[in-house]
């Protein structure tokens, strides 16, 4: 009933609403955004090419190449510093897209597509493009699309994506296990399709790269620059650390923690042991899905966005030198998940948290509630999300089936792992 409903009417509304939050966006460039005109003011006197010659470039093809075409769209160097709030023009494709593909996701699963709505007008969501005019949304999207065609099997479509997510930043990593495990039910099924993926991301490398071959390896310097360029426990975001420390902004990740163990090491070690506990779950459900032959169903999805938004908010949780936006991947997978299940709590948490934390750094909105109070406490924005990946955990869990699972797996395993051991001790 709902497919019959049709796209055109959300997509039509979805475009007027962007364009309307483009109109009410702010003109005046944020301090990021003076990176951007830097940029593109490079590009625009000695070509694309040469991008990474500038040495404050930290960001990789995929977002150089959309600056690159601001550049060229803007013309002059004037142009390019007085027309900057136009490139959130092209940021809003982005945001645009992974809407659409929500629509698309809901309608598949019989679900009215207008109810993407509850995540496009999310002030959350829309506080990075249009009032900060920051980047996320991209590989966000990127990230988006890698796990959603990977659950439809559509596999290379899936390795492209996340080629494209690794080149715009490298927080697309945190994904890499998730699209194995849920890419393993269509590689097993068919293992010629491992070698299209891999012909796939490298045709998509070298694609973006063209570019550049001035400096072909210019976006690892880039990104390795990245890592060091904010050498702190925290970079204003309100995570694990300020429950720690009053101010991380002011200590270096390397300082020892506890014995021999840096800030560093220690955040690394929680996020590994607490993503693999959540993890577990989705593990399982692919091995299922794996032995029965059978295609991921909807409850799936929802898991899988589940175990997406939990283990984007570990990273960003539990890791040294994070950015506050760098939670921002939350919104949409929580979102996701929220639509597909009903639940709506955690998201608003969430949500929440992530816009307190924003607005504390960036002061777009001015809302009296929000620049003073027990809401403006980096400490209790940080309790927050401590409460949302509790209470996230407990629904990965609450849902899984794991033992039922397990048990299968196990049963699987007998009845074809035991012969197969007696013929080969005989």
């Amino acid at each position: 009933m709902t497919n019959q409903l049709g796209m055109r009417y959300p997509v039509a509304l979805l475009v007027l609403f962007f364009a309307l939050m483009l109109l009410l966006a702010p003109r005046e460039p944020s301090y990021d955004q003076k990176g951007f005109i830097n940029w593109a003011q490079h590009i625009r006197e000695n070509g694309v090419g040469s991008a990474y010659r500038n040495v404050t470039v930290n960001h990789g093809p995929v977002l150089v190449s959309l600056i690159a075409i601001y550049s060229f769209w803007a013309g002059t160097p004037e142009r390019i510093e007085r027309w900057i709030h136009q490139f959130k023009i092209l940021l809003s494709v982005f945001d645009f897209a992974a809407i659409f593909l929500v629509m698309r996701l809901l309608a598949r699963s019989q679900l009215n597509p207008f109810l993407a709505f509850f995540i496009a007008v999310n002030p959350a969501f829309l506080y990075d493009t249009f009032l900060w005019g920051q980047v996320d949304i991209v590989g966000t999207l990127f990230s988006f699309a890698a796990l959603l065609m990977a659950l439809l099997g559509r596999a290379t479509w899936s390795g492209i994506f996340f080629v494209l997510a690794l080149n715009t930043k490298p927080l697309a990593l945190v994904y890499l296990l998730l699209l194995v495990m849920i890419l393993i039910p269509t590689f097993i099924r068919n293992r010629r399709v491992i070698l299209y993926v891999l012909i796939g991301m490298i045709v998509t490398q070298v694609a973006l790269l063209l570019p550049y071959l001035d400096t072909p390896l210019g976006f690892l310097d880039a990104y390795l620059r990245s890592l060091s360029s904010f050498p702190f426990v925290s970079v204003n975001a309100y995570n694990f650390w300020y429950l720690v420390d009053r101010n991380p902004l002011r200590l270096s990740p390397d300082i020892l923690l506890i014995g021999q163990w840096s800030y560093r090491q220690v955040g690394t070690f929680l996020f590994l042991v607490t993503s693999s506990i959540a993890l577990l779950p989705l593990a399982a459900r692919c091995l299922v899905r794996t032995f029965q032959q059978q295609k991921f169903l909807k409850h799936d999805y929802a898991l899988v966005m589940l175990s997406a938004g939990w283990v984007t908010l570990s990273f960003f949780y539990f890791s040294t030198m994070m950015h506050e936006r760098y939670a921002y991947a939350v919104i949409l997978f929580w979102g996701v998940y929220a639509l597909l299940v009903g639940e709506f709590w955690l998201y608003a948490l969430v949500s929440l948290a992530y816009l307190l934390n924003v607005e504390m750094v960036f002061h777009a909105l001015h809302i009296g509630p929000l620049s003073s109070g027990i809401l403006h406490q980096p400490r209790f924005v940080a309790f927050l999300y401590f409460i949302a990946l509790v209470w996230g955990m407990y629904k990965i869990y609450r849902g899984a089936q794991l033992r039922q699972e397990i048990n299968m797996i196990l049963l699987f395993a007998r009845e074809h792992w035991k012969p197969a051991l007696a013929r080969f001790g005989t």
